[in-house]
This record gives structure tokens, sequence and C-alpha cells, in this order.
């Protein structure tokens, strides 16, 4: 059996209705005839196929890349090839199919062993993307202060060799990081200049995710109007740049935005809204078989029609969105999925039911180790655990601070510490 009929079976496995139109359809932008696998393409095609089946969630993008790797001995490959920059190339793919299967702590090894040759082989521009990778997964493991070193040295690298987009996009690391320690200003002059940069390279995709996260920004800083402003100026530059996936997620952060506009206006219209652009993010979702996107719009839908009293609905949506999860392995999603069923038994006044969906929320969440999202949901519990006055709701709420704290987010530790003396 040749190496393609082996891949395609694997890819028929995985995703029976569009697996092998990816395999195709990632074949032909590599370059490679079906029929002409060579082992050395492996790693190529693991971390292409990873990439593409991530919008079926990272477990099935992980199973993805390593029954494509097992096709052939892809680290012996490695460790018996001697041309530096081909084992540096097949060192990166290989870390790149880790980060996307959500395998943060192998990527960043590889990662490291890629690091290595390229510093010795003097390969700058590589070594401004491996610390830009490195900074990426710093940030989701929660060292701020390692990833913000990272992706200053890859900012430096791309100084050094005159390469603009390379800044561009290591600035723009900068400004997500930023966002997520909660400096919210210093992360808007940061995707200010993405913006401006990005602009002038004439590259849309990155102008739209400047205005992204700009309007992430001001949705926190509960400047909704902003939000909304810049969110449809990203959709403009997504359009432009024919990215669907980004829009897709503008959709969604839409929905979301308008949520919290309705959340502090009392706004009956907002909540409208609102489910507007869920059910728009939903239906391109489907049609571009972006699933994972579809559960994360299903469950935030599932929030918003319980903040309108639709109960019924928003129950559906859940278990839409949890059945997504389910489907796919996606404990991230899943643990999204739960989130929304304890804020729609929150909102409903069921606190017991909510009190077990947010106790499975946080206990899949310390699993997965994402300790932003672990103290989100311990702040979102606490504020209900003080409303019911439960003895415990000041420990919740002091370990979400501590957490906040620890990552960085003064704004986040702030507001926690805030609502136990309310």
């Amino acid at each position: 059996m040749s190496l393609y009929s082996e891949i395609l079976k694997i890819m028929e496995e995985e995703l029976p209705d569009i697996g092998p139109y990816i395999l195709k359809k990632q074949l032909k932008d590599l370059g490679i005839e079906e029929e002409g696998v060579k082992p050395e393409d492996i790693p190529r095609i693991s971390r292409a196929l990873s990439e593409a089946s991530l919008m079926f969630g990272k477990e099935r993008a992980k199973k993805v890349a390593k029954k494509v790797e097992g096709v052939v001995k892809v680290k012996k490959l490695i460790e018996t090839e001697k041309n530096p920059g081909k084992k540096m190339d097949m060192l990166m793919e290989m870390a790149k199919s880790r980060y996307f299967g959500g395998e943060w702590n192998e990527s960043m090894k590889l990662f490291e062993d890629a690091l290595k040759i390229a510093k010795r082989s003097k390969f700058p521009k590589f070594m401004a993307e491996i610390k830009r990778y490195m900074g990426n997964i710093r940030i989701r493991l929660g060292d701020f202060d390692g990833a913000e070193r990272d992706f200053r040295e890859a900012k430096r690298t791309a100084e050094r060799i005159f390469d603009k987009k390379g800044i561009a996009e290591s600035l723009n690391g900068l400004g997500s990081l930023e966002w997520r320690r909660g400096n919210y200003r210093k992360a808007a002059v940061h995707l200010e200049e993405v913006r401006r940069m990005a602009e002038k390279l004439g590259d849309y995709r990155l102008v739209g995710k400047a205005y992204m996260g700009l309007a992430n920004i001001s949705d926190e800083m509960g400047e909704q109007e902003k939000g909304i402003y810049y969110s449809n100026l990203a959709l403009e530059s997504l359009e432009k740049g024919g990215d669907k996936k980004g829009i897709v997620t503008i959709y969604n952060n839409l929905g979301v935005t308008y949520a919290r506009l309705g959340d502090a206006k009392g706004d009956p219209e907002a909540y409208a809204k609102s489910k507007e652009y869920y059910e728009k993010c939903m239906g391109m979702a489907k049609s571009l078989d972006y699933t994972v996107m579809e559960g994360w719009a299903s469950f935030n839908l599932a929030e918003t029609l319980a903040k309108m009293g639709e109960f019924e609905e928003a129950i559906k949506c859940a278990e839409h969105s949890e059945e997504i999860f389910e489907k796919l392995g996606d404990k991230l999603g899943l643990s999204g999925a739960l989130m929304s069923f304890a804020i729609l038994y929150r909102e409903k006044g069921d606190y017991e039911k909510a009190r077990e969906y947010f106790e499975r929320t946080i206990k899949l969440r310390k699993e997965l180790k994402t300790p932003y999202r672990i103290a989100d949901a311990l702040y979102e519990y606490g504020l209900m655990l003080r409303k019911i006055r439960d003895a415990n709701a000041r420990k919740t709420l002091e370990e979400a601070a501590k957490i906040f704290e620890k990552i960085g987010n003064k704004e986040r530790a702030m507001e926690a510490r805030e609502a136990v003396w309310k």
C-alpha cells in the first residue's frame, strides 16, 4: 500500500464525510502529488492535516497527526537526517502538529530542539517564528513573563533582518499577552502598531486580527459600542483577506459583545442582536464544517437565550453544544458547554443545578490546566454563592483573585477582590 493510500485510509476513518477532500486539498497546497508522497513529506503532511482538522477540535487534530506520523517512523527519520535545514524543518512541522493538538509541553520541547539548530545554523527568520510559537505556548501555560521574553526576542530578531511581517506578528503576540494580563492600554498600543504595519503590507488578515484584538479589549473595558465598531472593521478586513474562518469568529465575538451590552444596559434589543450574530455564526460555521465554532456559538447562544427568559431553547442550545464537544472529544469546548449550563440554571434561579455545573466546569478546567478559564469559572460561581449567601462565596472569590494575580491579570484580580466585600 502506498503512503498516500495509508493516509487516505486514516482520513476516511477520522473524518468520513470530509477527510478525503481535506487530504487532497492539503497535498495540492503543499505541491505534493498523491502517488508521489515520500517518507520525508510526512511531517509536513501531518502538520497540514492537523491544522485543517482543528475545525473539529484539538483532540481530532492530535489524533490525525499521531496516526499520520505513524505511517513512517518520523522520530527515526529526524534523528538520522544529516542536513541541518531539513532536520529543523521536520522538527518545526512536528512541533506545530503538537501545537494544533493542544499538546503544549511536547510542542515546546520540539520547538526548543528546532531552535538549537536555527541558532547554530544562523537561520534568524526561523528563530523569530519559533520564538513566537513558544510565546503563544507559554501564554496557554500561564507563564506570561516567559511569553513576554519570547515575543520580545522574536521582535528583535525580525528587526535585525528587516522582516516587517515578522515584527508585526511579534507585536500582535505582545498585544495578545497584555490583553490576557489585563493591561488593556498597553495591549491597545501594540495592536494599533500591528494594524498600521499590516495595512502598509496589504495583509488584510493581520489587519483583521489587530481589529479583533482591539474589539476584545474595548469589550472587556466595558466599552461595548467601541468593541462593535472595531469588530465591524475587523469584518471588513477579513472579507478583503478572504478569511472565512475569521469572519465566523467575528460573528461569535459580536454575539458576546451585544450580550454584554444587554447586561450593562438591561436592553432587550441588545440581546436580540446577540442572538442574531450567534445564529449567523452557527449557520456559517455549519456550511464550512467549522464544527468547533458551531459548538462555541451554540453554548454562547444558550447563555443569551437564558437572559431573554427563553429557557427551553437555551437548554436545547446547551445540549447541542455538549453533544458536539462530546463527539469531537474536545474537553476545552466541553468545559464551555458545561459553563453555559451553569449560567443558564443560575439565571433560571435553580441554584442547586447551577452549583452542580459550576463544580463540573471548574474540575474539568483544573484537569486541563487553563488558569484564566479556571479563575473565570470560580469568579462566576463565587458571584452566585454570594447572592445565595453561601459561606463558601468568599473563599471561592479569593481563589479566583489569587489565580488572576498569579497569571498577571491585575484588573480581573481586583474585580474578584472587590466582589468579596460587596
